[in-house]
């Protein structure tokens, strides 16, 4: 273990840092773990002008997931339901940081990741 996976570990564990969450795969058993959660804005390209967009990420000790996420996995924080849109890991492979979507918003883009990927 290495002392990023050591300083991962010790702030997804802390309460005011992190959240408790459920992270559901289908057909497989859910797994309790807690997430680090942010909202980085997002710039996207509307032609000659622009857009910010919320963007809600979380991240994951590699340590509780150590299968990579995949896109339309879901992530339960208390009601609320968020679709994994993308995950990546971080510089030092210890967290997965998982782009997030709202439930009611993901079917469109699950459509759209669908629809790319063929």
């Amino acid at each position: 273990m290495t002392a990023f996976d050591i300083a991962a570990a010790t702030l997804s564990r802390d309460a005011n840092m992190s959240v408790a969450a459920v992270f559901c795969v289908l057909n497989k058993l859910p797994i309790s773990t807690r997430v680090i959660l942010s909202a980085p804005d997002q710039f996207a390209s509307m032609g000659v002008t622009g857009a910010i967009i919320a963007n809600a990420v979380a991240m994951v000790t590699v340590a509780d997931l150590s299968e990579r996420p995949r896109a339309g996995d879901i992530l339960k924080i208390g009601a609320t339901e968020y679709e994994v849109m993308a995950a990546r890991l971080d510089a030092e492979s210890s967290c997965w940081m998982l782009d997030l979507a709202l439930q009611a918003d993901a079917s469109v883009a699950s459509a759209r990741l669908r629809a790319a990927s063929a």
